[in-house]
């Protein structure tokens, strides 16, 4: 029988110790998600399963390259703090926030690239999407938004043609013309 561990931080190649025994239940099945912590099980040690580890899942992180970093900071560093991330890492050229095992980066684009403004219907990223903590938080949004001059996107949109629920989901640009969008939970 498996026994189910952690997988704590240590160099690749140091064999885990019975000491560091993961005290929940017993894993039954590798793969399966764990998704009230993030977490899913796996089978790790060869064909003989020899250990089963909590791994994280989903995105770990997402690097944006900015062309003003201290007007980006301004802007997330207001924004992404409402949404239950705090600051991670900063040094001279970014600052990354993070929340749970998720992490978003900012770093300052090299001085060749700063005038080369994005567009989103053009191949790469079209948008950011993040969970709101409720319907009230996206139904406010808006106006604190306003507040900061941020312009909304979509106020004037029937519902149905914005391709998301608007009612509980609003939609806004960053000073690099990211849309960002924020979801309420159903």
């Amino acid at each position: 029988m498996s026994s189910t561990y952690s997988l704590p931080a240590r160099p690749l190649g140091v064999r885990l110790q019975t000491n560091d025994r993961w005290p929940g239940p017993p894993a039954t099945e590798p793969g399966r998600p764990d998704a009230a912590i993030g977490t899913q099980r796996r089978c790790v040690g060869g064909p003989a399963c020899g250990m089963i580890v909590r791994m994280p899942i989903g995105l770990h992180h997402v690097e944006v390259n900015v062309s003003n970093l201290q007007r980006s900071i301004d802007f997330w560093g207001w924004f992404l703090p409402q949404l239950g991330f705090e600051t991670y890492q900063t040094w001279e050229e970014g600052r990354s926030y993070r929340s749970e095992n998720t992490y978003i980066v900012f770093v300052q684009a090299e001085d060749a690239h700063r005038d080369q403004p994005l567009h989103r219907k053009r191949p790469g990223l079209n948008h950011l999407a993040f969970w709101s903590a409720s319907k009230e938080q996206v139904k406010e949004l808006p106006d604190r938004l306003r507040e900061r001059g941020i312009r909304v996107l979509y106020d004037d949109r029937d519902p149905e043609t914005i391709g998301a629920p608007s009612e509980w989901s609003v939609f806004f640009e960053d000073p690099d013309r990211i849309k960002v969008e924020v979801v309420a939970p159903e």
